[in-house]
């Protein structure tokens, strides 16, 4: 009986428990769990928390793109294992999100990452499908852990996160689910609303002496496009290629997503694809794909229609009915700005709209943040587009004070 059970979670549950390859002294798994019919599969990273706590709220991580893996914020962030940026050399992260709370880490949608899909047809284009899959992935999920079931549960992430955490917290909250637990959201340097967010980058480049007088033109020039595309309502496709032009400072800066960089990640990504590529790592945990990249082109170029479709909505309505929601940024990054980021807190329209409006920023230690009732802006210094790498110390407390409410108002 015993031998039949093993067996059968094998087939079924698909996940590997390990303690002493991938990430030493951890206590994590992973595995697959279908979505949408056979052949469609989200894969997952299980990391117990460190503190050994059976009762340790759940946060999940999103990582972007959209079509980049969150392979990203398990071993470039707030996973136990991380990266270094100037030596390449994997290390033990002391500031692992994992330190106080289990953690799942998930490539999604289907075929990002180590994530499966059947076919063409059946790849997402838009946060309908997005969605859908994940409250599927999360039911089964919780059937898969029981234990999980009523845990407060926190959906984090970054940068097109800011599309995928609103829609699916809000497709969580309006379930009404008993075995969902939605306590918030946490998104680092969101891209929500791109003609919000955009319309504000000149004045980022303006204020930041890494760029020049002409640079702040043709970003001012190309937004100004961008706008007048908005408001002839232009086909999504053509108008994101249009505000794109207004990223020009783009092409002035080695890295996008830290003015302060002198080079990319490319060195980076090469490190962690060589892990994930390698035989062994695979056959250890599971993974039914070979070849897999960090960010899949292909899913990029399918959301082109929704790249341009704001979900502030989703925002406005997970406020109004209870869930904390905190939107950061890292100072330090172009690509989803602080200053797009304040014209879109500033944008939304909510229970606490007018109080939030008169709110002042407060100091905290690495930042700074505006809060009342249960949303909160905050700006992390020195940091670019992901923030737990830059200032791992500094977005542990960030994270930890939001999970515990201990934010003042």
């Amino acid at each position: 009986m015993k031998v039949a059970c093993a067996v059968l979670l094998c087939v079924l549950a698909a996940t590997v428990m390990a303690e002493d390859l991938l990430m030493p002294g951890e206590t994590w798994e992973s595995g697959y769990i279908p979505v949408r019919g056979e052949g469609n599969e989200l894969f997952y990273f299980l990391v117990k928390s460190r503190d050994k706590n059976p009762q340790a709220p759940l946060v999940i991580w999103l990582n972007g793109g959209p079509g980049c893996s969150s392979g990203y914020g398990l071993f470039m962030e707030n996973g136990p294992w991380m990266i270094h940026k100037k030596t390449l050399k994997f290390f033990n992260n002391s500031y692992s999100w994992n330190s106080f709370a289990d953690m799942i880490f998930v490539d999604q949608p289907v075929q990002v990452g180590f994530s499966l899909v059947k076919s063409d047809n059946d790849l997402c284009i838009n946060q309908t499908c997005v969605t859908n899959d994940f409250y599927s992935f999360m039911l089964k999920f919780l059937e898969r852990y029981p234990q999980y079931e009523k845990r407060p549960l926190y959906i984090t992430g970054e940068s097109y996160g800011g599309h995928y955490i609103p829609t699916i917290g809000a497709r969580f909250a309006r379930s009404k689910n008993p075995k969902i637990n939605l306590k918030g959201i946490a998104v680092g340097n969101p891209f929500t609303s791109m003609e919000v967010q955009m319309g504000v980058y000149p004045y980022y480049l303006y204020e930041n002496k890494n760029f020049t007088t002409l640079t702040y033109v043709l970003s001012k020039v190309s937004m100004l496009l961008c706008q007048i595309g908005h408001f002839a309502k232009l086909e999504p496709t053509l108008l994101t290629s249009i505000c794109d032009f207004s990223l020009v400072g783009m092409m002035t800066l080695p890295n996008g997503y830290d003015i302060r960089e002198n080079s990319s990640y490319d060195k980076m990504d090469e490190v962690l694809m060589s892990k994930y590529n390698n035989t062994e790592i695979q056959k250890l945990i599971g993974a039914k794909k070979v070849n897999m990249s960090m960010c899949n082109d292909t899913i990029y170029n399918l959301f082109s229609v929704d790249l341009a479709t704001s979900v502030s909505p989703d925002i406005e309505y997970l406020v109004d009915n209870n869930v904390d929601v905190m939107l950061y940024f890292g100072d330090k990054d172009y690509m989803c700005n602080w200053r797009g980021g304040e014209a879109l807190v500033n944008s939304l329209n909510w229970h606490g709209t007018a109080e939030f409006l008169k709110t002042q920023m407060k100091e905290w230690i690495g930042g700074k943040y505006r809060k009342f009732d249960n949303f909160i802006f905050m700006v992390i210094y020195d940091a670019g587009h992901m923030v737990p790498m830059d200032q791992g110390k500094v977005s542990l407390d960030m994270i930890k004070t939001f999970i515990d409410r201990s934010f003042k108002a």
